[in-house]
């Protein structure tokens, strides 16, 4: 089974593909919301032609954890690809020190679990921590 997963961090974006035991990453900074990366990697995988039955997104249970707004959007574009490629779609927590061989055993595990027609959820409890609007006489104004 291909799985597609999609790894968002604040200073690194990355896709990795499950195809059978073989685990290929592709990763760079956080350009235009992970798309010009995710093109990359259809090119390179050959997504369109043989599309993955599975999506996961990765939340980080330590180390570098996404933001709120970087995990919305790792959501966001898991589920759009599910639904164009109408794929199973799950979320996994996976540990900072998680090798990449047990990465693609939690990624086929995950993605045999996972149920037809549910959204990927982005894990986090509640609303972003939004602060007061800063003074502008004091910053300077833009």
């Amino acid at each position: 089974m291909r799985i597609l997963a999609v790894d968002f961090r604040n200073g690194r974006y990355a896709f990795a593909l499950v195809d059978g035991k073989n685990l290929r990453i592709m990763s760079g900074p956080p350009v235009k919301g992970g798309f010009s990366l995710l093109a990359k990697a259809e090119k390179a995988w050959g997504l369109r032609r043989r599309p993955p039955a599975a999506i996961g997104v990765l939340t980080a249970t330590d180390g570098e954890r996404p933001t709120w707004s970087t995990m919305r959007g790792a959501v966001a574009v898991a589920n759009s690809l599910a639904i164009a490629w109408d794929a199973d779609v799950f979320t996994l927590e996976i540990g900072a020190g998680d090798k990449k061989s047990a990465l693609a055993v939690k990624l086929s595990e995950a993605a045999a679990s996972a149920k037809k027609g549910e959204w990927a959820k982005p894990p986090y409890g509640g609303q972003p921590n939004i602060t007061k609007a800063k003074d502008w006489r004091v910053i300077g104004a833009p």
